[in-house]
């Protein structure tokens, strides 16, 4: 009996130490994962932090939107030092051959502290959290460059042009396909096409930010340059997080001087 209880002594001590071993590794590639993740923002750079983003996750930020978060937190919060190995959470998993990692824990800067949450898969980032009081909540308030939301309205209205109803409705957000049905699209771009005739070219006209209680909207001013007529038309970004989807546009006839 004695002999088996020291036995059993020798699992449960081995356990320990194994359970010992697992927590110090643990919190070793957690600080590890949030310190990465911490460097990367540091540097400032948009186009690197999307490189090492998922596809799904890098189409779903914007690169103007993510260069301003960084620069936004590079200043509030200065220079990163390091990771707090107490409150950590660490969880790794396979499913089919591909690797989740799920990381959070606490990162300590030189103007403060910040909690993040870091999900990766197979080595990209797939999802991320960053909450810090040193982070003012309006960090965002205006981009000095807007030539991306510019580019992204011609293009929309190009596809509009271009006939590409069922395409550019099926990627348009839910809030304005709640306003917006497909039909009414639809028929939009039949009376565009009917007041303008056959466009030459789109040109911006140029762009002002509205001020509105739900956050930073962006309106970008434009001219559908047709046979017919030339048509004012208007498309509006509001800014959500790291994206600005389109939630408006307008198309004027300006012999009526009416939207559709």
């Amino acid at each position: 009996m004695k002999k088996v209880l020291l036995i059993l002594g020798g699992v449960v001590a081995l356990g320990i130490l194994s359970c010992g071993g697992f927590l110090f590794f643990a919190a070793s590639k957690n600080a590890d994962i949030i310190g990465d993740f911490s460097k990367l923002i540091a540097t400032g750079n948009p186009d690197q932090f999307l490189g090492e983003c998922t596809p799904t996750l890098a189409k779903q930020l914007e690169r103007p939107l993510v260069g301003k978060w960084m620069s936004a937190i590079n200043t509030n919060l200065g220079t990163f030092k390091d990771t707090d190995l107490n409150g950590f959470d660490y969880n790794t998993s396979w499913n089919n051959g591909v690797q989740r990692t799920e990381s959070s824990g606490v990162a300590n800067y030189e103007k403060g502290t910040a909690r993040m949450d870091v999900v990766y898969v197979d080595g990209k980032i797939d999802g991320f959290e960053f909450d810090s009081q040193q982070m003012p909540t309006d960090w965002f308030l205006r981009l000095d460059d807007t030539s991306f939301y510019q580019e992204q309205a011609k293009a929309f209205l190009q596809r509009m042009v271009d006939g590409e109803a069922d395409a550019l409705y099926a990627e348009m957000h839910p809030a304005l396909k709640e306003v917006k049905s497909l039909e009414a699209f639809e028929s939009d771009i039949a009376a565009m096409q009917q007041w303008g005739g056959a466009v030459k070219e789109i040109h911006i006209v140029g762009d002002a930010f509205d001020d509105v209680e739900k956050g930073q909207v962006l309106r970008v001013e434009a001219e559908i340059r047709g046979e017919k007529a030339t048509l004012p038309a208007s498309v509006k970004f509001e800014f959500t997080g790291l994206a600005a989807p389109i939630l408006g546009y307008g198309i004027n006839n300006p012999s009526a001087n009416e939207a559709p």
